[in-house]
């Protein structure tokens, strides 16, 4: 996951996971924890924002991938649906980047409205609505 962070988040970002929690108590419990930390300060996944979550969500995807790859054959596809729609536009050229190497293992598709995609991809389909009526276009 942090090899995937790294790449998107210069390493500002870390995580880990954890298979034990503390209660108020202090009592110890079996439960799955995710550990964040920018900039080596730790902090609650619920209170990151959304772009920093999309960032860690996407490195555990990518990751859980990767290792699912290696056990397994899996249909080589990966499909994004507005992945930067939370991102500004410097992390949505990382992204674009990791996925466009991701895409030379696996087909990627990507449904955005953004336009960072246009520099990235090899083809792309446009869809779009007019007079009641879906159009599709292709480029040549």
């Amino acid at each position: 996951i942090n090899y995937y962070l790294g790449l998107l988040t210069d390493g500002a970002i870390t995580t880990s996971f954890l298979a034990t929690s503390k209660t108020k108590k202090g009592d110890i419990r079996d439960k799955i924890n995710l550990d964040v930390a920018i900039d080596d300060k730790h902090i609650d996944y619920r209170e990151l924002s959304g772009g920093q979550k999309t960032l860690v969500n996407l490195a555990i995807m990518l990751s859980l991938r990767r290792l699912a790859s290696t056990r397994r054959r899996l249909v080589p596809v990966m499909l994004f649906d507005e992945v930067f729609a939370s991102l500004d536009s410097d992390y949505s050229m990382k992204v674009a980047g990791v996925l466009n190497d991701v895409s030379k293992e696996v087909s990627v598709f990507i449904v955005s409205h953004h336009p960072v995609l246009k520099d990235y991809t090899g083809s792309s389909i446009s869809l779009s609505y007019e007079d009641k009526k879906t159009r599709i276009t292709m480029p040549e």
